[in-house]
């Protein structure tokens, strides 16, 4: 399996007259077709994290790369899509018109066609002409997958999916995931709760204090816990 992203000791300091390290010498990798999980407690590094790697912020010292390609670049973007934890949705706008907008700013080809497949692909397509404002969380956030599977992303960001669901949304949530990494797509999700990331990852970072305390394959980590 190729690796579409690597991080080597990645730091962010932040502050002008009393630094502090937000994130401290993180290093982490992952394949293709895989889930990797940042797991940790709220104020452990993990957003920002992400944030560096994505390009949102700058990375104060270490490297990484995505794609081959060095962050941030242009090239370390493409095909890739992040799903914040919070977003603004225009909630005059129904779930086909939202996905529409950003297809054509994208500049996608045959819109409709592929609205339409990726739409079914996240179990939204009989609520397409459902006003945002009038969707759960659960269903605003299979919306934004559609539209970052638009752009035929390979690398998905996901930033607390699971916070504010409902056990049937995480339930929904996670079997879209796993549908997702059949189809060869790695994701790296974000969260603090760690029995669900135990269903979906192949791999956990867990994170405390912008530092990394556990980095390991799940099926390892599950192992030595059943041997102590």
């Amino acid at each position: 399996m190729s690796e579409l992203l690597v991080a080597d000791e990645i730091t962010k300091i932040v502050g002008w007259v009393k630094k502090e390290k937000i994130v401290d010498r993180v290093s982490l990798k992952l394949n293709e077709g895989e889930i990797a999980g940042l797991l940790g407690p709220n104020g452990a590094g993990k957003t920002t994290t992400m944030k560096m790697l994505l390009g949102l912020t700058s990375i104060t010292s270490g490297k990484a790369e995505m794609f081959g390609a060095p962050v941030p670049t242009a090239a370390s973007r493409a095909g890739v899509g992040f799903l914040p934890e919070a977003i603004q949705h225009p909630d005059h706008l129904s779930v086909y018109e939202y996905v529409r907008f950003h297809a054509r700013l994208s500049g996608i080809e045959n819109e409709a066609a592929k609205i339409e497949e990726h739409l079914r692909q996240v179990d939204m397509w009989d609520y397409r002409d459902r006003l945002l404002n009038a969707c759960s969380k659960g269903m605003r956030q299979r919306t934004d997958i559609a539209r970052i599977l638009l752009r035929q992303a390979r690398l998905i960001f996901l930033d607390e999916p699971f916070s504010g669901l409902d056990p049937c949304g995480q339930v929904m949530l996670k079997e879209l995931l796993m549908t997702l990494k059949k189809q060869n797509i790695s994701i790296l999700v974000n969260s603090h709760a760690a029995g669900i990331l135990a269903d979906v990852c192949d791999t956990v970072c867990v994170m405390n204090r912008g530092r990394i305390v556990v980095n390991d394959r799940l099926e390892k980590l599950l192992k030595t816990s059943q041997t102590k």
